[in-house]
């Protein structure tokens, strides 16, 4: 995960990640890799995530949008 979550700071311009590892409600563990910014109000980028964003109104993944972003990944992981 944290391999990842280097990948991700370098691939974008967040400043640090939060990491959120999971396994109540799942018969697995899962990782959430956030990136946070400097450019978040102060309101919600001193708090989790969770609580201070609707997910469910947030933008959709899109292969044209997120394209470079994947590339990048891959050239950081690879």
């Amino acid at each position: 995960m944290i391999q990842a979550g280097d990948a991700v700071l370098a691939a974008t311009d967040a400043y640090r990640i939060n990491y959120e590892t999971l396994g109540n409600s799942e018969p697995a563990l899962h990782t959430h890799i956030i990136p946070r910014y400097q450019a978040e109000p102060d309101e919600k980028r001193r708090r989790v995530a969770w609580g201070v964003y609707d997910w469910a109104t947030s933008r959709r993944f899109d292969l044209a949008h997120d394209g470079p972003f994947i590339e990048r990944m891959r050239r950081q992981l690879s």
